[in-house]
């Protein structure tokens, strides 16, 4: 082998073995951050609406979402807790807050589910409750789950530590991407807590 050889032979290695995703085994982090796209498809319209949706999250706790558009302004402020459903729309300057039932996201996605099912997704916890049957894939990950009752599916698809998710719903469907998580984060005592702004119409649910 020539030394001319040599330095090619290295990068050629090297940027083969940067292109292997991490493959991720199990859930099993207490707490994350993602950062995510999701866009929200009427197919009766045939129009599409897009968001930047950061993801922080407890497994066993609280979970909030920050929707911005593609410029970064925010569109929308969800946190679930103890105290149950909360829910910003900035451009409409609206507030819901509520029980964690199925109606809750209607405002926000236009079709009933629990945000229950949004936390599930993200840290890949089968869904309870009801009619919904979920399967895994040869990783023991998720991938579906179905309620007949609710006219739902939920599809995973999955590439190392990111994922995209569908959620099929009757006239919709939504297309949720993840970067793979971060996890070695700290949350300040005031992250999951999201009070309505002044001005706001606050809508209880």
């Amino acid at each position: 082998m020539t030394l001319k050889r040599f330095p090619f032979i290295l990068m050629f290695l090297f940027s083969g073995c940067a292109s292997v995703p991490k493959v991720v085994k199990e859930a099993n982090f207490p707490r994350a951050r993602w950062e995510t796209k999701m866009s929200i498809h009427d197919l009766e319209k045939d129009k599409t609406q897009s968001a930047n949706v950061t993801v922080l999250g407890e497994k066993a706790g609280n979970f909030r979402m920050e929707a911005s558009a593609i410029l970064g302004i925010p569109v929308a402020s969800v946190v679930i807790g103890p105290e149950g459903f909360r829910c910003a729309l900035y451009r409409q300057k609206l507030f819901y807050q509520g029980p964690l039932n199925e109606e809750a996201l209607k405002p926000l996605l236009h079709f009933a589910l629990s945000p229950v099912v949004l936390k599930n997704i993200a840290f890949d916890e089968p869904f309870q409750g009801g009619d919904w049957k979920c399967k895994t894939a040869e990783d023991h990950l998720l991938s579906e789950c179905r309620s007949e009752k609710r006219h739902l599916a939920v599809l995973w698809s999955r590439n190392g530590e990111a994922k995209s998710v569908r959620i099929e719903a009757q006239g919709y469907q939504l297309d949720w991407l993840f970067d793979g998580p971060q996890t070695e984060v700290q949350f300040k005592p005031d992250t999951f807590r999201l009070e309505a702004p002044g001005g706001f119409r606050v809508i209880r649910l």
